[in-house]
């Protein structure tokens, strides 16, 4: 997953290079061992994640004084402060505005549950939530520093998301004929998002080319990076429309309840809203665009994670609905504070301990299973992928494959490169049943007919020879 890519290239910056090389030992076995979401670059010998740097480095810092996992913890405690802050902002004669908005996101489960993993998504609603107080604060400081948080955020991990979220306020510049700054804006986004499109280009030219270095991708450099969001839109075709609704019921499952019933009132009348929360909520029907077009699925994570940086600009709209019920004196307000009240009790109580058991079953077993094979006694884990459904998350190795066993995707290798692992190093073959002692789930009947396959055939028989004599058999 994301987090793989991540922690990949945060271990390349901490090691105080751009980008890793890749040992020449292992070049011709580098699709057998490159993690999930990472790319080779074939001409200088080097290998990175395939996301953009910014979070990385992010993580990187805090792992520098060893609290990297503590760095979306802080972020989420950040987003909770800036979230009232905005309120406060939004509404500074009612107090309770800035509390309500602070407790609706910090209780959501959503929002805790993803607090606790390596994905770069509370990074976004972090610096998402950090330009909206700074655009609001206005004048050159708050500007310039609104402008430098966006830049940031451009290069997270993908570069659209922050700049669909803001574009309905640059096209408020535009309508309020603040043409200096929208002209601003515009040349600080420019530069920062060909920055982070180009970031590998612009790493390489740091290094000399390395001959021999073998076949590569291109799938993060430069324009091959813009081919690949492009060549995936409509990837999903028909499919597309529900995978999106599947998407957006999880993420009203994953919220506090209280924020989809205030929602609903604080979105209307479209004409009484302020001018900021209009931006808002627009900016949050042009961040849908990407997802339908391109990921509606969105398999891995918590509520659907595509819309993660969003969620303050909901909370702030749900607030909105808070602050119109009780200004309404046909509102008994202490009724809607029982209802508010109830169901973010709700959200702690069931909804909280229900997303977490939930979280922890579906990633229990991969954790087990990344455990057993890291405390394997042996040079390699060489896996069987055949009948292992999603084992791309198997396959972690450091970007300088200094620690052991180094872990193998079996079907990247042939019988030659099987024969050569097995004549110079001790292995371990893990196969589906293996792994499906700790809960990894199988596939009965192996798509691609990958176990059926004269290859795989030939690999298994030559990793159960009797020649392999340094592979450690599997428990059964």
């Amino acid at each position: 997953t994301e987090e793989v890519s991540n922690a990949f290239q945060a271990d390349i910056f901490e090691k105080g290079r751009l980008l890793a090389p890749l040992p020449e030992a292992w070049r011709e076995f580098r699709g057998a061992l490159q993690p999930y979401s990472t790319v080779y670059e074939a001409e200088h010998g080097v290998w990175a994640s395939a996301s953009r740097p910014v979070f990385a480095a992010l993580q990187a810092l805090f792992g520098m004084v060893g609290l990297d996992a503590l760095l979306n913890t802080v972020l989420t405690a950040l987003s909770v402060l800036l979230v009232a802050a905005i309120a406060r902002r939004l509404w500074p004669d009612r107090p309770d505005a800035a509390v309500l908005a602070a407790v609706l996101l910090a209780t959501s489960p959503q929002v805790l549950v993803t607090g606790m993993t390596g994905f770069a998504w509370p990074a976004h609603l972090c610096l998402n939530l950090l330009w909206v107080w700074l655009f609001l604060r206005g004048g050159i400081v708050g500007h310039a520093l609104a402008a430098a948080a966006g830049a940031a955020a451009a290069g997270l991990h993908e570069v659209h998301v922050h700049a669909l979220f803001i574009l309905p306020f640059m096209f408020a510049l535009l309508r309020d004929r603040r043409w200096g700054l929208a002209a601003f804006y515009t040349v600080v986004y420019g530069v920062a998002h060909l920055a982070w499109i180009f970031w590998v280009d612009l790493a390489l030219l740091t290094l000399e080319p390395v001959a021999g270095a073998g076949p590569g991708e291109a799938a993060a450099v430069g324009l091959g990076y813009l081919g690949g969001l492009l060549g995936r839109i409509g990837g999903d075709g028909l499919l597309a429309p529900p995978l999106m609704a599947i998407g957006l019921l999880r993420l009203l499952a994953w919220l506090n309840p209280a924020v989809l019933v205030l929602l609903a009132v604080g979105v209307r009348p479209w004409s009484r809203l302020p001018s900021p929360l209009r931006m808002m909520a627009l900016g949050c029907l042009v961040s849908l665009i990407p997802y339908v077009l391109v990921t509606p699925s969105a398999m891995f994570g918590w509520g659907y994670l595509p819309l993660h940086g969003l969620l303050g600009s909901l909370v702030l709209l749900a607030v909105n609905g808070w602050v119109m019920l009780s200004a309404d004196r046909s509102t008994t307000i202490q009724t809607v504070k029982r209802v508010v009240g109830g169901l973010t009790a709700l959200a702690l109580l069931v909804g909280l301990p229900l997303r977490t058991l939930q979280a922890r079953q579906f990633v229990g077993p991969e954790i087990a299973a990344i455990r057993h094979m890291q405390a394997i006694d042996a040079d390699l884990a060489v896996i069987d992928t055949a009948g292992i459904w999603l084992w791309e998350p198997l396959i972690r190795n450091d970007p300088f494959l200094a620690d052991r066993p180094l872990v193998l995707a079996m079907q990247y290798l042939t019988p030659e490169q099987m024969t050569a692992l097995c004549r110079d190093y001790r292995f371990v073959l893990v196969d589906a049943h293996d792994l499906g002692r700790f809960g990894v789930k199988r596939i009965e009947r192996d798509l691609g007919r990958r176990a059926d396959s004269l290859t795989a055939v030939a690999l298994r028989a030559i990793a159960t020879s009797p020649r392999c004599a340094g592979r450690l058999p599997p428990s059964r």
